[in-house]
């Protein structure tokens, strides 16, 4: 219909109670977690051809597919190709890239998936403001989810890293307390 934004990937048919899902086989990894690569708080994993990304806290940890502990993606700090506030990241499959999004600085990093720092982008102000995480669902397009608040988010948008422009998809009445919190299911 009219005004309906279509999201490749999340617009299939819904599973009820995983009815349908056929799953061939899956795989534990157990990760190898030294002091360097504790996971204090896990808030998203990716899995590649080759890796384990693992954002735990203010940092991006990366695992071989046997759980080996390969490095931490950048750093933090002010300087290019440094972060403040690792939001959440993204995976461009096709560039064999990670973005890494900053919102304190308004920022994406760009990382090759063998960690080399490739580029950096500033955003203008409230483009990721609040945000919580994001999949990159086209080209150059991301579908991000923010945290409810006070202020006057969306609850979910698009955003084009050529252009910076962001597209509110859903907005709420519903305001928190003075706290950041959670609503709906964060894209994966």
């Amino acid at each position: 219909g009219e005004g309906v934004v279509r999201i490749g990937g999340y617009d299939g048919e819904v599973a009820v109670n995983g009815e349908g899902i056929v799953v061939d086989s899956f795989q534990v990894v157990p990760l190898a977690l030294t002091g360097e690569s504790a996971i204090m708080t896990l808030q998203k994993v990716v899995v590649t051809d080759s890796l384990l990304l693992v954002h735990s806290d203010n940092r991006l940890l990366v695992f071989d597919k046997e759980g080996h502990f390969v490095r931490c993606m950048g750093k933090e700090g002010r300087a290019p190709g440094e972060y403040v506030r690792l939001n959440t990241f993204f995976v461009n499959r096709e560039q064999g890239t990670v973005g890494m999004v900053d919102e304190a600085l308004g920022k994406v990093l760009t990382f090759s998936m063998r960690g080399d720092f490739l580029s950096e982008r500033k955003y203008g102000k409230g483009v990721f403001e609040m945000l919580h995480g994001a999949s990159l669902v086209q080209d150059s397009v991301l579908l991000c989810d923010y945290y409810v608040t006070q202020g006057e988010f969306p609850l979910y948008a698009l955003v084009n890293l050529a252009t910076g422009e962001k597209r509110g998809l859903l907005a709420s009445a519903v305001r928190s307390d003075g706290a950041a919190e959670l609503v709906g299911r964060a894209p994966v």
